[in-house]
Parts: C-alpha cells; sequence; structure tokens
C-alpha cells in the first residue's frame, strides 16, 4: 500500500510539471515488446487511478483500461508529434542500462540534464551535462526509480 501512494504521487507531481509545459500526450511503454504501446492524449482523459497494483485510465467518453504497473516500463507525457511517430514504428532514440551499481544511456547525442528520482518523487541524482556515460547508483537503496532524460522517463529498478 505504502508503495502504491509512493507511486502515484510521483506520477502525480510528473503528470502536472509536465503539463504545466504544454504536454498534451500520455504514452505507457509496457516491459513487454509484443505489447503495444497505449498513446493517450491527456484532453481525452477523465480520470487516473491507482489500486491494487493496477493504474486505471478512464475517458471522458467513461471507457475504462487498466494496467499492471509491474508491466509498465516507463510513463510520459510529451506533446512531439514525432515522438509519438516513432514509438508507434517500435523506434527509440535511447536505449537504458542498469546493472545494480551503474546507470547509463546508449544513443544520447551530446549532453543533457538528466535525474533520478525515487519512487516518492524526490530527486535523489541530477546530472547537469549528462552523455549518457555509466553513474554510480551503488549508494541507491532496492527499489523502483524514474530516469528522466530530455522528455523521456524510464523506470528502472534496483
Amino acid at each position: 500500500m505504502k508503495k502504491t501512494k509512493l507511486l502515484i504521487a510521483m506520477i502525480a507531481s510528473m503528470g502536472v510539471a509536465n503539463i504545466a509545459h504544454g504536454q498534451s500526450v500520455l504514452v505507457i511503454t509496457p516491459l513487454d515488446n509484443n505489447v503495444e504501446k497505449l498513446v493517450t492524449n491527456i484532453a481525452d482523459i477523465r480520470k487516473i487511478s491507482f489500486d491494487n497494483g493496477l493504474m486505471a485510465i478512464t475517458s471522458k467518453d467513461g471507457n475504462a483500461s487498466s494496467i499492471a504497473m509491474n508491466s509498465v516500463m516507463s510513463l510520459k507525457f510529451t506533446d512531439d508529434a514525432n515522438f509519438i511517430s516513432a514509438l508507434k514504428d517500435g523506434k527509440s532514440a535511447i536505449a537504458p542500462y542498469c546493472n545494480g551499481e551503474w546507470m547509463g544511456v546508449k544513443g544520447l547525442n551530446g549532453e543533457t540534464k538528466a535525474i533520478v528520482c525515487d519512487a516518492a518523487g524526490r530527486i535523489v541524482i541530477s546530472l547537469d551535462r549528462w552523455n549518457g556515460s555509466p553513474v554510480s547508483i551503488a549508494t541507491l537503496p532496492k527499489g523502483v526509480y524514474i530516469l528522466k532524460v530530455n522528455d523521456s522517463s524510464i523506470k528502472f529498478t534496483k
């Protein structure tokens, strides 16, 4: 129950922060590559709720869909139409990796700002000019984290 509340707080804070920047689409990427990504216009969402390890999205027309949170790789709020097209094609510009002690990203062009948040939404690592090279996560406790690089948010566990 405590983990669910922390996850809700984290997602809510990500959503509020990103909506303030004008994002208009929610993209949910599953862990299973054989399952299609869920792309939803934020304006069409009436409610997002969490209960018993599920995320339920209710649209304005009353239709609801549920997703098991342990099957989600990433949640992304975006307004970039090209990003959505790339997701539908199964292409990804960056590929994260994590081995429990180190975390990094392959395919990142140039240097950019990146942050890692814990399940409560607290920033635990902040990188101002990061090129994707390995970063030590050895001191982080085991748990679920969100890596935010540019407009991508990627869930990972340690």
